[in-house]
């Protein structure tokens, strides 16, 4: 079974369920991919085999072969017949081989592009439409990356672009801290360059300077929360 769910316009993921096996990926209009696919056979040799391509008489052994008789005269003066052999080949028709080539159809492919969006198209699927669950995580995460972007330009100070992230923020208050300490301690403001998380830097000339810069950046902040 294979199903379609639409994530997002121009892009589908398919489930393909066989038993036990889940198969899943995406499917993206105006996507090219290849793939291998046959144009024709071609007859090729893939092999050999021993074939048969006659006989041969070898001689495989010999026999004794009677071929006539002579007279043997005996001691006695008696004479015998008795005959005479001679050693004759044998032969036998064996088979000649000889090894010749076996040819086969095999198929010939060709790399073709195709588009697996159209293709799915044209077999007017049914598709399951985006979760509106989904449709408000993607939302949200739009609105919060928005947000991370506005914040790396929430204000001006002193002509110089600032941000208020929460780094920042943990910024002003640590160096707000260090600096109350060592006035209380009697010591006197010395001007801070204070790196923005943009990578902007201000500096802040004067204790009353630093205490406007971060009023107007806390403030900046707050309307990111309201």
């Amino acid at each position: 079974m294979k199903t379609y769910q639409l994530v997002s316009e121009g892009y589908i993921v398919f489930t393909e369920i066989d038993g036990d096996s889940v198969t899943s990926g995406p499917i993206v209009q105006g996507r090219i991919k290849t793939r291998q696919v046959q144009n024709g056979t071609e007859n090729v040799q893939t092999g050999t085999e021993k074939v048969q391509t006659g006989t041969e008489s070898i001689q495989i052994r010999t026999d004794k072969v009677e071929i006539g008789s002579v007279s043997v005269q005996l001691s006695n003066s008696e004479t015998i017949i008795e005959p005479t052999y001679e050693d004759q080949p044998v032969f036998e028709d064996v088979p000649v081989y000889e090894n010749q080539p076996i040819f086969s159809d095999v198929p010939v492919y060709v790399t073709e592009e195709y588009s697996p969006w159209d293709e799915l198209m044209a077999t007017n699927p049914e598709i399951e439409p985006v979760l509106q669950a989904q449709l408000d995580e993607e939302a949200a995460a739009v609105v919060k990356e928005q947000a991370r972007i506005d914040k790396l330009s929430a204000f001006t100070y002193n002509g110089v672009v600032c941000s208020v992230t929460e780094s920042d923020q943990n910024g002003w208050a640590s160096l707000l801290s260090l600096t109350d300490k060592i006035i209380s301690l009697g010591g006197t403001f010395i001007p801070i360059p204070f790196n923005n998380e943009n990578g902007n830097v201000v500096t802040l000339s004067s204790y009353n300077d630093y205490v406007e810069f971060i009023m107007a950046g806390a403030t900046a902040r707050m309307a990111f929360f309201n």
